[in-house]
């Protein structure tokens, strides 16, 4: 006979009952008790077997303790204790009893990871971990002291059957962003409150990055740096060299002999008057012809013109003049076609200019190639070199 049907225990505690037996054979007896059902294993027998003298009572204490693991149901499980006796098998008896399991509640939750960083948001997975025997159902929140941050939740509430794990994603975003600077750093705290349970609290952290990274002030400062020293390089070194090559090509190509034969010049006039014919005091023309080529040089050796005819039946297109100013002269000096200008220079701002034409400047017939020079001192000795193609009219 059992001293309770009915037992109650939570997972982990322990639920007893007492068991009387009684020998009504006239023999010495010897009593074995089990406990059948799904309760089974969960069950303590002190002591097992007990022998008793005939008409003699015995009692036996059973416990139940349903372990404390998420795999224990609630509810009520029934059971049955077996009492059998050796010398009378067919005596056995069983009586039966149910054992109510309660519910017990363990739940974990994780931040992963703790810490973020991001310009201005980041993302973590808040792991919720149910370790109880019955279903459990939270709700998140997330707060910062400073105001810096807005805190959402996907889901907002979860939902964890025993023994499971679920996930909701937070993501974290600053209110406001900064250009440049140190990081700065933005602790939060995430709350997840299971229904009738404690909450718990997981601290985290949101470091968040300027806009324009720390490298990039000096990246640029080193761009400009390298910048600066090209330059240097380029004003130092190869523009003088450049420049230097071409005037000496120029001073040679009208240096030669070669380039300097005499053809029949326009008249030139000077400061000191004209001298009839193809010279003056002013200054004088020369140029050579190859085939359909022609180039050729006016020169002055005091203010005043000087130029060179295009001869009878011929055209010329003017492709290229280099311009020099040898001694230093102050003044101005104009290219003009028969008393056209084409172009005015001031003395003082160089010593070799040249100009090179896409579209030949065209002399016809018996039209003059004129080079004039006002100087503001008697030494005035400017020059004119000159090419380009000779056609039939």
């Amino acid at each position: 006979m059992l001293s309770s049907s009915s037992l109650s225990a939570a997972p982990g505690e322990a639920a007893t009952c007492d068991v009387r037996i009684r020998n009504n054979g006239s023999v010495v007896d010897q009593f074995t008790v089990s406990v059948v059902g799904d309760a089974g294993e969960w069950a303590t027998i002190a002591p097992s077997t007990v022998s008793l003298f005939p008409g003699a009572e015995g009692v036996v204490t059973v416990a139940f303790v349903p372990p404390r693991a998420s795999s224990t149901p609630t509810g009520e499980v029934p059971f049955g204790i077996r009492v059998e006796s050796k010398e009378d098998a067919e005596g056995s008896v069983v009586e039966e009893g149910t054992l109510t399991v309660g519910a017990f509640t363990e739940v974990h939750a994780e931040l992963v990871p703790r810490t973020s960083r991001g310009k201005r948001r980041a993302r973590h997975e808040l792991a919720f971990d149910n370790r109880g025997n019955g279903r459990v159902n939270a709700v998140l929140t997330g707060s910062d002291p400073g105001g810096d941050v807005r805190i959402a939740f996907a889901p907002p509430g979860l939902a964890a059957d025993p023994g499971t794990a679920v996930f909701s994603t937070v993501r974290v975003s600053a209110r406001k962003r900064f250009l440049r600077g140190p990081a700065q750093t933005r602790p939060f705290t995430v709350v997840a409150e299971p229904e009738g349970g404690m909450p718990i609290a997981l601290e985290g952290t949101f470091v968040q990055e300027p806009v324009l990274p720390r490298w990039l002030p000096r990246a640029i400062a080193a761009l400009l740096l390298l910048a600066a020293l090209l330059g240097g390089l380029w004003f130092a070194l190869l523009q003088p060299e450049i420049e230097s090559a071409a005037k000496d090509a120029v001073e040679d190509e009208l240096a030669a002999p070669e380039n300097r034969p005499a053809l029949t010049p326009a008249t030139a006039t000077g400061s000191a008057g004209s001298s009839g014919g193809a010279e003056s005091s002013g200054g004088a023309a020369a140029v050579r012809s190859t085939g359909t080529n022609i180039d050729g040089r006016l020169f002055l050796n005091a203010p005043g013109s000087t130029a060179f005819a295009v001869p009878d039946g011929r055209v010329l297109g003017l492709t290229d003049i280099v311009l020099q100013n040898p001694g230093g002269n102050t003044g101005t000096l104009s290219v003009q076609r028969d008393g056209t200008v084409l172009l005015v220079v001031a003395l003082e701002n160089f010593r070799d200019l040249d100009y090179h034409f896409v579209t030949p400047i065209v002399f016809s017939a018996g039209q003059k190639l004129e080079l004039v020079a006002t100087c503001s001192s008697p030494a005035c000795t400017p020059g004119l070199y000159f090419s380009g193609v000779m056609t039939e009219q």
